[in-house]
């Protein structure tokens, strides 16, 4: 069965009243994610770091902080604080890269539903997830883990090039660079290593992600570049059946870094089911049974190929570009399954919707001066959301010096994707990003 042609068997009421341990509250541009729990009926407490902003949100019934590193003896401190905390849980949840690991941990500790941790583990890590497609003979791309200097020669022998430099346990591109030739790899890993920030013992989901990314493992993944075009599968998975899946065309990208997007993406009937069963295998080699993922695959020449597993519902506007387009509501879906009740995705058989994104590239680096920019579009006809990702005085990167941090996210919506498009960049002729250049 094609699993966009769904019906639901859920009952309205069957989350009301829950209460869900939140593992790390992440960006403050998730909040969303939070308002619609709360809307579900269900109690939620983050576990996070001093001083992140659910600490005094009103989104958030309870925060339990706790130090987030050293990251060694993190479980035991935050298992700590949960138990001292009194409260009785009916779930663990995560909408965070870097929680995955502790999530599961403190599931597994509590007795609620959960990922295993091998098969978290093998997500967290672009090493051990190409292992596990290289053991599951799937397509995969040439790699070589780089512990320190002494494996730049062989990794690049490996590889070959061009190839892609990134962290092992990475995130959003961040330090992830093309490289051309062996002289470039070297200076791009030595860069890489000689900015390794230091543990910040105060660090937490929000302002201190950039530590959380370098706590778990300080190795980098020289791989092949792939050539094709870019789909992100979105998806859900009910005690090892797929109940929901949609793909996201990646339509433009800044150094590698994602910055258009269109949901559905255009495929036909043979490549979408190309897609789904080595999504489906990739998922089933790393050991994953339930949960939402957000699956990056490369549609090369040869067939599909793997990018990486985020075990985690997709960022950006990702909720509400699948509830426009198939009317599938990502986050209940992932929270019945944190609870152990069935996914009963009610996905429309055709799309209800063509939506596009944009990201919202920094074209310069300089500091935000307001977050305002993009209020007076939230209400056009064609708009599905707009939201930011920055706060007033933050510091970003623009395309000239690297790769653009993304300021925030427009999504437009049409009858076709044509359309979808063509919203969208009239909203963007007429947005001005607020970057003051600093000296």
């Amino acid at each position: 069965m094609d699993a966009r042609q769904l019906i639901t068997t859920a009952r309205p009421d069957e989350l009301r009243g829950k209460r869900v341990l939140v593992v790390f509250g992440s960006y403050h541009s998730k909040q969303h994610l939070y308002a619609r729990a709360r809307e579900l009926g269900l109690a939620l407490t983050v576990l996070d770091g001093p001083g992140h902003w659910s600490a005094s949100s009103p989104l958030i019934d309870s925060f339990i902080g706790v130090d987030l590193l050293p990251a060694p003896a993190l479980f035991a401190r935050a298992l700590a604080a949960v138990r001292a905390s009194g409260l009785r849980f009916d779930a663990v949840a995560t909408f965070d890269e870097f929680a995955g690991p502790l999530a599961a941990a403190l599931a597994a500790a509590l007795g609620l539903p959960g990922h295993a941790a091998p098969a978290i583990r093998i997500a967290r890590d672009k090493g051990l997830t190409r292992d596990a497609c290289r053991a599951a003979r799937l397509a995969n791309c040439r790699y070589a883990r780089i512990e320190d200097a002494g494996d730049l020669t062989g990794a690049a022998a490996a590889v070959g090039f061009p190839a892609v430099l990134k962290p092992v346990c990475g995130a959003g591109t961040v330090q992830t660079y093309l490289v051309n030739d062996a002289a470039a790899l070297n200076t791009r890993w030595h860069e890489v290593m000689a900015a390794l920030p230091e543990q910040n013992m105060l660090a937490q989901s929000d302002d201190g992600w950039y530590d959380l990314m370098w706590s778990a493992d300080r190795h980098m993944i020289l791989e092949q570049e792939l050539a094709g075009p870019k789909y992100d599968a979105d998806c859900l998975l009910d005690r090892g059946r797929c109940v929901y899946m949609d793909f996201v065309l990646t339509a433009a990208a800044d150094q590698l870094r994602d910055t258009r997007r269109i949901l559905p993406a255009p495929l036909d009937a043979a490549c979408r089911r190309q897609l789904q069963d080595y999504v489906m295998a990739a998922l089933q080699a790393a050991g994953f049974v339930s949960g939402v993922f957000n699956v990056e695959v490369v549609m090369t020449a040869a067939g599909p190929v793997l990018v990486e597993i985020n075990a985690r519902m997709s960022g950006h506007a990702a909720w509400e570009m699948h509830r426009a387009v198939s009317g599938v509501d990502l986050v209940e879906q992932y929270l019945r399954l944190c609870l152990g009740l069935p996914a009963a995705p009610a996905a429309a058989a055709a799309p209800l919707a063509h939506v596009a994104e944009s990201l919202l590239p920094a074209p310069v680096s300089g500091v935000i001066a307001d977050t305002d920019f993009l209020r007076r579009f939230a209400n056009a006809p064609a708009v599905v959301v707009t939201r930011t990702f920055v706060k007033p005085g933050q510091r970003v990167v623009g395309s000239a010096d690297g790769a653009p941090d993304w300021i925030g996210s427009v999504v437009t919506r049409g009858a076709s994707a044509d359309e979808s498009a063509r919203a969208l960049d009239a909203i963007l002729a007429q947005v001005e990003l607020p970057i003051e250049r600093k000296a």
